[in-house]
């Protein structure tokens, strides 16, 4: 089994009708649970370019102001569709676009305030991935 790069990203919406809400996706690679969008960093690909491409693929979004926030690693995760290592990178990235185009990885989507997340998390009506909740805490802490 080989050891698999990742990056994703956490981004906020600057737009006058979004106002800092932030994007989550619910993917069957997460096994329906709610994440960021992100994927595999290609052979001799930088991990910005990398980023920059998931993120356009999976939404259509362009990113700026990018800035690393901090790394997982995920050995089997019991909640990823697959067994495999992963090292996750994970970003804080912002966009002023409000038209999101999905691609065929994602389910859903939610531009969310971290006080309805907050909300909506403690109800259990979005259930969040590890990964994920532990960075939005490292982010908005």
């Amino acid at each position: 089994m080989e050891i698999l790069v990742t990056v994703g990203s956490l981004i906020i919406n600057k737009s006058k009708l979004l106002n800092n809400k932030f994007l989550l996706i619910k993917t069957h690679k997460w096994n329906g649970l709610w994440g960021i969008p992100g994927g595999k960093v290609k052979y001799k690909e930088k991990i910005i370019d990398a980023l920059k491409r998931e993120i356009f693929e999976e939404t259509n979004l362009k990113i700026y102001n990018i800035k690393f926030i901090t790394f997982f690693e995920a050995i089997e995760d019991k909640n990823f569709y697959k067994k495999n290592h992963m090292i996750l990178f994970n970003y804080l990235a912002f966009t002023k676009n409000i038209k999101l185009k999905l691609n065929d990885e994602i389910q859903d989507y939610i531009w969310i305030s971290y006080k309805e997340y907050k909300f909506k998390t403690i109800n259990k009506e979005l259930i969040v991935n590890d990964y994920t909740k532990k960075l939005i805490d490292i982010i908005f802490k």
